[in-house]
């Protein structure tokens, strides 16, 4: 009833009689869903989910043509909609159907694609389909657990056997995070309450789910894991509350699994996040040495170097580093950056300005080897703002005045500032001091201040106070 008030809304009918008719499926009354979903059909004749919903009503009600038609308009419409072959097999039997599906699904993780058919014919009230869809999917702990759950009332034995090949499944790459998963690792937790899989799983998911008291709970309640990727994941959940557990959990899960880098990265991560520089950096050391061809322990020893103060060593550990291009790859070349305006500062204080111009130069290079390219248009405020106070102290005022003129024209050519650079251009147009730039000015130099570092330098030249 409350649908078919949502369906009286143009921008909520489709949507609305799909959901209608997935009701009437479950109902079985496959007439008024194939009714309600070619209603949805007449508002968005694009939509797939309407003409899924249609083809199992069909096929459901003996239909075999119409069955047939709408599968064939489905596949000109997404030749990837797997339920549209699957689909086809549920109404022949015929193996080489149900092998055309399968051999058609080649993504990385192709038991979610079974899975996600499995939970869409469960919310039709189809069980045998689901489980159907389950029996075609590769081995996977996931599926597993789904088989052992949707036959928990229909074969009891069948279900106990599952759930105990399920618990015994390696739980790498497991990763649920439907909604519907909820109940199914829920039953798992009860029906074998001394197994901590199960309360992973769904901590993962009430995890994604913003529910982080009660993924909380359920880590807590796993004390028997063995499996290194769980103390750092429940490692990342403890660290705000308690921070002592959580680097417990990190040393536990090196204590796993020395042979893998990425529980030590997690490990330096939490020493930096924490502010225990010498261990940072003593972590890093090791595990640097241990996996020298990790990009990522590279870049964690880099880091480390730079909060332990020493910009020079950090420069050449980044000098071997060869990373290809990735998403985050950003954050090596900030690295870069702070490593060599970092030897700048050095430089500045020891009165060496042909030096530090030189180094905070290199600071506004993008080498290739970082895995990031040169933006269309870098914002190197920090760095021309030092240089031009080094160019101050070499009597090279022109050279000083011309960087001062450039940061100016770049910060007020931008509407939205922000960068952290901007309190450069900040004090660039409270040096400069015209009338019109002051509010300006104050509004960059209010929104906050650089690395403690810089800043310290500042101070110390005499620039702020």
């Amino acid at each position: 009833e409350t649908l078919g008030w949502a369906a009286r809304s143009p921008q909520f009918e489709a949507v609305a009689r799909v959901q209608s008719a997935e009701i009437a499926i479950f109902e079985k009354d496959y007439d008024r869903a194939a009714e309600e979903a070619e209603g949805a059909l007449l508002v968005d004749d694009l939509n797939v989910n309407a003409r899924e919903v249609l083809a199992v009503a069909h096929r459901l009600a003996g239909r075999k043509a119409e069955h047939a038609r709408v599968l064939g308009g489905l596949l000109d419409l997404d030749p990837l909609d797997h339920l549209a072959r699957f689909e086809r097999y549920l109404a022949s039997g015929r193996t080489e159907d149900l092998e055309t599906c399968r051999s058609l699904v080649r993504n990385e993780l192709p038991h979610e694609t079974f899975i996600e058919m499995a939970a869409f014919y469960d919310r039709l009230g189809l069980r045998r389909d689901a489980i159907k869809a389950l029996r075609a999917a590769p081995a996977h702990a996931s599926v597993l657990y789904w088989l052992a759950y949707l036959q928990r009332d229909s074969s009891a034995a069948e279900s106990a056997a599952g759930l105990e090949k399920a618990s015994a499944a390696s739980p790498r790459l497991v990763f649920p995070f439907r909604e519907e998963e909820i109940a199914v690792y829920s039953w798992a937790i009860a029906a074998r309450p001394s197994d901590w899989r199960p309360k992973y799983y769904l901590g993962l998911i009430l995890w994604g789910k913003g529910r982080l008291e009660e993924a909380r709970d359920l880590f807590e309640m796993a004390e028997n894991a063995d499996f290194a990727p769980f103390f750092i994941a429940r490692a990342a959940l403890l660290e705000k509350t308690a921070p002592g557990r959580s680097e417990a959990d990190l040393v536990r899960a090196v204590e796993i699994d020395p042979a893998a880098w990425r529980a030590r990265h997690a490990l330096i991560g939490f020493y930096l996040r924490q502010g225990r520089e010498d261990e940072a950096l003593a972590a890093a050391g090791r595990a640097a040495d241990d996996f020298p061809s990790e990009i990522p322990l590279r870049t964690d020893l880099a880091q480390a170097l730079l909060a332990a103060g020493k910009p020079h060593e950090a420069a050449r550990v980044l000098d071997g580093v060869d990373a290809l291009p990735y998403e985050g790859a950003s954050d090596i070349h900030g690295l870069y950056v702070r490593a060599h305006v970092g030897i700048g500062l050095e430089a500045m204080r020891k009165g060496a300005w042909s030096d530090a111009v030189q180094a905070f130069e290199t600071a506004k290079l993008y080498p290739e080897k970082l895995g990031t390219g040169r933006p269309f248009d870098p914002d190197f405020r920090m760095q021309d703002y030092l240089i031009s106070l080094c160019f101050d102290r070499l009597g090279e005022k022109d050279k000083a005045a011309a960087l001062r003129e450039a940061i100016r024209e770049y910060t007020l050519g931008r509407d939205r500032d922000n960068s952290p650079s901007a309190y450069f251009g900040g004090l660039v147009l409270e040096r400069l001091g015209r009338r019109e730039d002051r509010l300006k000015a104050r509004e960059l130099l209010g929104r906050g201040a650089p690395a403690p570092e810089v800043l310290s330098l500042l101070r110390e030249l005499g620039v702020r106070r």
